[in-house]
């Protein structure tokens, strides 16, 4: 792709796993195994916890897979 079009992403930029800091092999896992892990929200810890706290949850479904494959 050209570096003038919308969408050009750096070759000298690390992948997009590291930058996002997820083991290869837990995307590997997560997009085979998605909805059997997940079954409300998704994303970080922090995130998680700051958006049940916001809707008034008492406790923070889904954090352990969160935590083991999206830290």
């Amino acid at each position: 792709m050209r570096d003038d079009k919308r969408g050009f992403i750096n070759n000298e930029l690390p992948s997009i796993l590291n930058r996002l800091n997820i083991e290869p092999k837990h995307w590997y896992y997560m997009t085979q195994h998605f909805e059997s892990q997940f079954k409300g929200f998704v994303g970080s810890a922090y995130k998680l916890k700051q958006t049940c706290k916001a809707l008034g949850y008492i406790r923070t479904p889904g954090l352990k897979p969160c935590l083991k494959l999206l830290t």
